[in-house]
């Protein structure tokens, strides 16, 4: 009886791959809704598969050197060939959004889109192989790093180009490394930003310095989360 339990374990662990690093992530998937939703596929479907996308890219993104996540002709969809699941272990759907006004859909002619807060266990060790394989360089963690995240929720956002224009200052500005929306409510989106700066600082530089376009105005700041109302201005008169 004894030989034959230790024979089952020895296969199983035979059986089991090497460990693997996995990371949970929170991410957004959104497509387009209405007439413009993706074809041959079911668009909660769709959604799914391009929150799945989402937290592979943003890990893939996360393991890169600063330099080759910023370069304009990677293609990391390409790199990891165009499948997400490959490189997850697991998902859960934590919100169906389901269809609503298009924000985060980049093409303006779109009116509405379907959105899906999933949570995704990554397999980061296999995308790092992969970014290996194809050559790209690493990231190494920097001695004295004090990288830290910060909530950032933006009330009265108005359009896509005004969230594209945060988004860019944060990055710029900001000092981000990476700005990822979180969860939305009607009339307000909430962004996790990673970044060397504390929330005062933060919410400090958006207001000294709004994005092109948009008025930044402070509404509240604690130790972790900085809250903010964001105005569309109006074209400059052309004389």
């Amino acid at each position: 009886m004894r030989r034959a339990l230790w024979l089952a374990s020895l296969m199983l662990l035979v059986a089991l791959p090497a460990l693997a690093e996995v990371r949970r992530l929170e991410v957004v998937g959104v497509v387009p809704a209405g007439p413009d939703a993706p074809s041959g596929v079911p668009i909660r479907q769709a959604a799914l598969q391009a929150a799945l996308a989402e937290g592979v890219m943003r890990a893939a993104r996360e393991r890169l050197s600063p330099e080759a996540a910023a370069a304009p002709d990677l293609d990391l969809g390409k790199v990891l060939g165009g499948n997400p699941r490959e490189f997850t272990v697991g998902y859960r759907v934590l919100e169906d959004r389901g269809e609503r006004r298009a924000l985060l859909v980049a093409d303006p002619e779109v009116a509405t889109e379907y959105v899906l807060q999933v949570e995704v266990d990554v397999d980061v060790s296999r995308i790092e192989s992969a970014l290996v394989a194809a050559g790209l360089p690493i990231a190494r963690p920097a001695e004295g790093s004090t990288s830290q995240e910060v909530r950032v929720v933006v009330e009265n956002l108005p359009s896509y180009r005004a969230y594209a224009a945060l988004r860019r200052h944060l990055m710029e500005a900001g000092g981000a490394s990476s700005v990822i929306p979180e969860r939305f409510e009607q009339g307000k989106i909430e962004l996790r930003v990673a970044g060397r700066l504390a929330p005062q600082e933060l919410a400090d530089r958006l207001v000294a310095s709004s994005p092109e376009g948009l008025r930044v105005e402070p509404v509240f700041t604690d130790s972790r989360s900085v809250w903010i109302r964001v105005t569309e201005l109006p074209p400059p008169v052309q004389d």
